[in-house]
């Protein structure tokens, strides 16, 4: 009888040892994908980690959206007081590992821009199907951007038709009140339109012409 009872609680014993070494220990700063320590490896020494209780169990992805459809700023901690380290450009894609105060820690891909970022200026989903910033990439600086409400609610095809059949002129910006010419747009030259301020549009052109020309200088139908 005593044996039998032995041998039940040697194999009790057996079998709480295996759990034990099966169960994952927890620590205070270990989660999931990655600790404190190994997501502060991706950031410089200006950027304050995240709390232990803040990190992600695994890093998502997600996009800037910014007010204007410009860029947003990068800070240093989970606060708008804290200093401003980068800017994050319209549209590009950020993976995030913490989040924290309204801010979420995480890098732009494909750089190595890093830091703490407002939530409610990233977005889930970023919709490259319609005019926006991405349609700006490699733009000269000397050429004005569209800001968020100029751009259209989808593409649409003009062409230039100039008051002597000849060609029209591209200028840099809008806003002045006698904005330099950057290029000229032969007749006839199809264009899709971006964004609008006033009475200019801002296009692309089937040349690769990027900037903006009056609205009264095209047409949805060419007159052939």
């Amino acid at each position: 009888m005593k044996t039998a009872a032995f041998r039940r609680l040697f194999a009790l014993c057996i079998v709480l040892t295996l759990l034990v070494s099966i169960v994952p220990v927890s620590h205070a700063d270990e989660y999931y994908g990655m600790s404190v320590s190994e997501i502060m490896q991706k950031f410089d020494s200006r950027v304050q980690k995240p709390k232990s209780s803040s990190v992600l169990d695994r890093p998502e992805t997600v996009y800037v959206q910014s007010t204007y459809g410009n860029c947003i700023y990068v800070y240093s901690g989970p606060s708008k007081t804290s200093s401003k380290l980068f800017r994050a450009d319209e549209g590009k894609a950020v993976t995030v590992y913490a989040r924290q105060s309204g801010f979420a820690l995480g890098i732009v891909k494909g750089t190595s821009i890093g830091g703490w970022m407002r939530e409610e200026l990233l977005s889930r989903a970023y919709d490259y199907d319609v005019p926006g910033p991405h349609d700006t990439e490699g733009l000269s600086s000397k050429i004005s951007r569209p800001v968020k409400n100029e751009y259209l609610p989808e593409y649409e095809t003009m062409y230039v038709k100039s008051k002597y059949g000849n060609c029209i002129y591209m200028y840099d910006d809008p806003a002045k009140d006698y904005p330099s010419v950057i290029e000229r747009v032969s007749e006839r030259a199809e264009c899709t339109l971006i964004a609008r301020r006033d009475n200019m549009y801002f296009v692309w052109t089937e040349f690769g012409q990027r900037g903006w020309v009056e609205v009264a200088k095209l047409v949805y139908d060419y007159p052939w």
